[in-house]
């Protein structure tokens, strides 16, 4: 009898569950990873997807190589390909257990999954499914969620088999490209390479020192790319465990308190200063404890909205380091950077915020756990029917947004990066839905699904919850519209980011890139842009979000809106404490929405 270990997304030796559940087991094993015509031809999936998986997969090939065995790769739909395994491996008794990680997935794979659940049970066959991303399947209740995140989170990480005993006799196939596989799409340039010891650099050098000055540099565009971890495809392809990216922060953080204990000891044993200055440190002291007291009662609802600014990558240890590091502020940072000789150092505050986004991408995922049909339809029922969910009402400004021709430099600007390198940080990407939610006037579900197809971190957990708290159709989340003007004021004042990916403007003197359409015509002929010839004009007016978002407002104030939103935040809102609503919540749905 043999053991499966079926590669879905968790594209890693280290800290793999199903892989280690084989190499204990003893069984003669089966590492398949399956090309399956409906997930690899489905429109959320593209070339840069495929690449990303072929250059991880080429890499865990090449361990297994190393331990003796081989990646065995098929193409077909999964139950046809596991049923041709089980008759190669009949001269060892056949396939004994089928072991995979769980997936947050699409209605799609949820229909395949219950089709493999199926054939499994009538081949009389023990599949497992075992946890990697905190989300918890068949959830009660959110209540205490928050809890059994972190537990799982701190479990012992599982190190990479060094053993493991492959079955023998199958011939080990080969990786396929997508025109052999019929895979839409094309290559993206700038993207990211796939694979576990690409992850794990990446995280080294983030928590070595690109983190200084995360909770800042994540926002904008120009600082992102070394400022963020860049994890998001790692983690979305499973190169490397959220499990190991949240113990590796940790213990980094861990011995950032370290260095600051003994730096406050060292000073408190040589100098202890004036009575007066004792007291007002303790003023200073109890100051902090006030704000971090005040800080922690914020509202659940008031937690939630603040997802919507944060990096696409909250616990409460999370919450509570990141308080501390805001109270203690310069003195933890300067202790840090002493010891490093005074230069820039990563520090609890940066720690905290990025741990503190990795609960945040598992609290999203678990929505479509709990609700798949999140992909297709509103969180809130109640707003319905306040955009075409037939088709984009405006083809042509669909067109422009997809193609980076709005006439607004800094969506055009993330939209170009996508196609280039399927990677941008969050708050641009949330601009850029939040503007063809609000300013467009396009239903959330055709950008989401033509944008998933150009993340390279799609992940539908995320993609889809994020796509409909910008579009403000979950009943429980500020409406935010962005003014992409004011994004490159605040992001891009030099117009680095936008000149390299919006070349019609390289020329714009900076105090018109915000609103290049405002440049008088000598300006423009200096400038080589003429705009409407060389660069587009704005194909909406700059207000038309705001006024367009008036119509969700006159949705949230009826007492459908109210009595829906109150459901959804019971199912999916974040909260610690088992309160289904929360009377600030509540107060606040009485007296016309909390959303």
């Amino acid at each position: 009898m043999a053991a499966v270990v079926w590669l879905k997304r968790d594209l890693r030796l280290a800290d793999h569950a199903a892989l280690a559940a084989a190499a204990g087991g003893g069984l003669p094993t089966v590492v398949l990873y399956c090309y399956e015509p409906s997930m690899v031809q489905a429109t959320d999936f593209s070339h840069c997807h495929l690449q990303f998986i072929n250059e991880s997969l080429e890499e865990l090939s090449e361990g297994l190589q190393k331990l003796g065995g081989s990646l065995v790769v098929r193409h077909g739909q999964i139950t046809e390909v596991l049923a041709a395994l089980a008759a190669e491996l009949a001269p060892v008794g056949g396939i004994a257990q089928l072991l995979s990680h769980q997936e947050t997935g699409t209605p799609a794979t949820i229909a395949r999954n219950a089709a493999v659940a199926q054939w499994a049970q009538q081949q009389g066959m023990d599949w497992q499914e075992l946890p990697q991303t905190g989300v918890v399947r068949n959830l009660a209740s959110r209540d205490g969620w928050a809890k059994q995140w972190t537990a799982f989170m701190e479990q012992p990480l599982l190190p990479a088999p060094t053993r493991l005993k492959f079955a023998g006799g199958l011939d080990a196939g080969q990786l396929l490209s997508a025109d052999e596989l019929g895979v839409a799409g094309d290559p993206k340039p700038e993207a990211m390479k796939g694979g576990e010891r690409r992850a794990r650099e990446l995280l080294d050098s983030f928590l070595g020192g690109r983190a200084a000055g995360y909770s800042t540099n994540m926002s904008s565009p120009v600082t992102a790319w070394e400022g963020c971890s860049r994890l998001s495809p790692y983690l979305a392809w499973g190169c490397i465990s959220l499990r190991e990216v949240y113990q590796r922060t940790k213990a980094a953080a861990d011995v950032l308190r370290a260095a600051k204990a003994g730096s406050k000891g060292s000073k408190g044993s040589g100098s202890r200063g004036s009575k007066g200055s004792g007291k007002q440190q303790q003023a200073k002291a109890g100051g902090g404890k006030r704000q971090r007291r005040g800080k922690r009662q914020q509202s659940d609802e008031e937690e939630e909205e603040e997802g919507e600014d944060i990096d696409a990558e909250q616990t409460e240890e999370a919450e509570a380091d990141g308080e501390e590091a805001a109270a203690a502020g310069a003195e933890g940072q300067a202790a840090a950077s002493s010891a490093s000789g005074g230069a820039s150092t990563v520090g609890l505050k940066d720690l905290a915020a990025f741990t503190a986004r990795l609960r945040w991408r598992s609290h999203f995922m678990q929505k479509l756990e709990d609700e798949p049909g999140l992909v297709a339809v509103n969180m809130c029922r109640a707003y319905d029917g306040a955009r075409n969910e037939e088709a984009p009402h405006d083809t042509a400004l669909f067109e422009a947004w997809c193609t980076g021709r709005t006439g607004y430099p800094m969506v055009d600007a993330v939209v170009r990066c996508l196609l280039q390198g399927g990677w941008v940080n969050f708050r641009m990407r949330a601009m850029i839905f939040s503007f063809a939610s609000y300013n467009l006037w396009l239903h959330w579900r055709f950008t989401a699904d033509f944008m998933a197809g150009h993340f390279l971190d799609y992940e539908p957990g995320i993609h889809y919850p994020q796509a409909q708290m910008q579009a403000g159709t979950t009943g429980i989340n500020t409406f935010r519209v962005y003014s992409p003007t004011k994004q490159v004021q605040d992001q891009d004042p030099e117009g680095v980011f936008i000149r390299k990916y919006v070349p019609e403007l390289a020329r714009v003197p900076k105090q018109h890139l915000a609103e290049p359409w405002k440049m008088p015509l000598a300006a423009q002929q200096a400038a080589g842009c003429i705009i409407g010839r060389d660069y587009p004009a704005p194909v909406v007016q700059p207000d038309s979000g705001r006024q367009n978002c008036r119509q969700l407002y006159a949705i949230k104030a009826s007492l459908k809106a109210k009595e829906q939103a109150a459901k959804v935040y019971s199912k999916h809102g974040s909260r610690k404490k088992p309160n289904p609503l929360g009377k600030r919540k509540a107060a606040a749905a009485a007296a016309g929405g909390a959303g």
